[in-house]
């Protein structure tokens, strides 16, 4: 290999790190941020200020997510026509009215849902188009470990933003943190309007779209990622009995408190995790990464489940250990193998597919569990979920990974 060859080859491994790279991690880490700013702490808020029950107050939390679903559907067809940076300014822009508007969503709860479902738009439109984004700027060669230093942005946000909800809300009334959230939405904007990122809508790409004449999923979702994206339904589905019920779980074994650090232990994982891990999947594949994450997801809910036997705060913890290793590594390794099969380039459908399967995963798995809760217990969930997520080791196996390398 001559000089100039190893030159070329050291760019390459430097090419996500750009200035469009900065601005589109600062970026999603707000949109991501401001989200867990407000679901963990919507639900006691709406509770207070409307004086309504459990399951109204848990609607106006969840209601966020059916509008991030609703939008990602129409992201996954409309956003490489409209354009990726043009898309996701006009979602911040919504996410920026949304924030200044909560002041007014006080005053109605139906107006509150509203807002709620708008915000959820605006964030399902951005976590789509931003991830796009950001394959269109890294290399191919290295999209593996690019991805996985953007991912941060999103563990970063999952962990900071309850943290930091918890910490304005406990100490001031609940409108600092509607003023907070639109300064930052508003920093969102500016970086990603100084995004030189992106390509401009191709009139081929406005010419495809004018030609659909009826609305249908599979113009919508990419069905060349659709049957890869599957396994992380599964996964999420697994992770959303430790995301929705170990707080009580936890208060139920003598170990109230303990959640919480969880979640830092968490996030602090997935940031040691996620740069080797990217590297491991650029050198080795898709299979070196993902076989092992997925049987991590399995381990997550089966040592949570242990936790009843033996309360202990260090196997707790241990919990959040794999829960990184596992749902989190299996976000950015499946987020990188998205980008690699839509080539790098209109990956916004394919993205829309891997996060609505993730999401709904994540958001119908609280009210199916929750029967297996009433029926056997939390022991049981937790049992069960583990078995679901060997499900979604087999089912990639025979999808994807046989195949693979």
């Amino acid at each position: 290999m001559t000089n100039a060859d190893k030159h070329t080859g050291q760019n390459k491994r430097r090419g996500f790190l750009s200035a469009n790279f900065v601005l589109l991690f600062v970026a999603h880490f707000l949109v991501v941020g401001v989200y867990f700013l407000f679901m963990t702490t919507m639900v006691r808020h709406a509770i207070q200020a409307f004086s309504c029950s459990d399951s109204t107050a848990g609607l106006v939390a969840s209601i966020f997510l059916v509008g991030g679903a609703f939008a990602r559907i129409l992201s996954g067809r409309y956003a490489d026509a409209i354009g990726l940076k043009r898309s996701s300014i006009a979602a911040i822009v919504l996410m920026l009215a949304s924030c200044a508007s909560y002041f007014v969503g006080d005053t109605s709860l139906p107006i509150m849902l509203a807002i709620r479902f708008l915000h959820g738009v605006s964030f399902g439109i951005a976590n789509t188009t931003m991830p796009a984004l950001v394959t269109e700027i890294i290399p191919l060669e290295v999209m593996g470990e690019g991805t996985g230093w953007f991912m941060l942005s999103n563990s970063l946000g999952t962990g900071v933003g309850p943290l930091f909800g918890l910490l304005v809300s406990g100490s001031f009334e609940y409108s600092t943190l509607y003023i907070v959230c639109t300064a930052l939405s508003a920093v969102a904007l500016a970086a990603t309007i100084l995004l030189s990122a992106g390509k401009p809508p191709s009139e081929g790409a406005r010419s495809a779209m004018a030609k659909v004449p009826k609305f249908k999923l599979s113009s919508v979702l990419d069905p060349a990622t659709r049957r890869f994206s599957f396994y992380m339904f599964l996964v999420a589905l697994s992770y959303s009995s430790v995301n929705s019920f170990v707080d009580a779980y936890s208060t139920s074994i003598g170990l109230e408190g303990w959640a919480a650090g969880l979640f830092i232990v968490y996030s602090v994982t997935l940031v040691i995790l996620r740069p080797p891990v990217g590297r491991l999947q650029d050198r080795r594949g898709d299979n070196a990464v993902l076989y092992p994450s997925i049987a991590c997801a399995a381990l997550t809910t089966l040592v949570c489940g242990a936790c009843s036997l033996a309360p202990s705060p260090t196997l707790l913890m241990c919990t959040g250990v794999f829960a990184a290793a596992g749902f989190g590594t299996c976000m950015s390794a499946g987020l990188a193998t998205v980008g690699r099969l839509a080539g790098g380039t209109k990956a916004a459908p394919g993205i829309a597919m891997f996060y609505l399967l993730c999401d709904f995963g994540c958001g119908i798995g609280p009210f199916l569990l929750g029967f297996i809760v009433g029926s056997l217990g939390y022991p049981a969930m937790y049992m069960t979920c583990s078995a679901i997520a060997l499900i979604g080791l087999a089912y990639y196996h025979f999808a994807y990974g046989k195949n693979a390398r």
